[in-house]
């Protein structure tokens, strides 16, 4: 029994590495996966490439509530083409810090509205 059950953490651990594998090669060449889908697609509506670090970082802190920290690295990353790690490190500094006003938030929540957000996109 006790050999079922580390076989068993181990296929878990070589998936989830496998995963992990998939994030940091970058390789975006495919569509993103569709339980990101409908944020990836959001996030290039609003134009991600070509907005300023603040509101980048705003746009990180409102998803950040409804969002797991990976799949919001891996939707930054499918619609930035940037690296998954530096995606997920982005998210960690971000929300570490607190430091996003309410009304700047108010004024991202408004753009991402516009342009199809609702709370419970995913």
């Amino acid at each position: 029994m006790s050999n079922d059950c580390n076989a068993s953490k181990s296929t878990r651990q070589h998936a989830e590495q496998t995963q992990e594998d998939k994030h940091m090669s970058n390789n975006h060449s495919s569509n993103p996966p569709s339980y990101i889908s409908n944020i990836v697609d959001l996030l290039k509506r609003i134009g991600i490439n070509n907005i300023t670090s603040m509101e980048f970082d705003t746009i990180i802190s409102i998803l950040y509530d409804e969002m797991s920290d990976r799949n919001l690295a891996e939707s930054l990353s499918y619609a930035t083409g940037e690296d998954y790690a530096m995606c997920l490190n982005r998210v960690y500094t971000v929300v570490s810090k607190n430091g996003i006003s309410l009304k700047e938030k108010a004024r991202m929540q408004i753009i991402l509205k516009n342009n199809g957000y609702e709370d419970d996109i995913w």
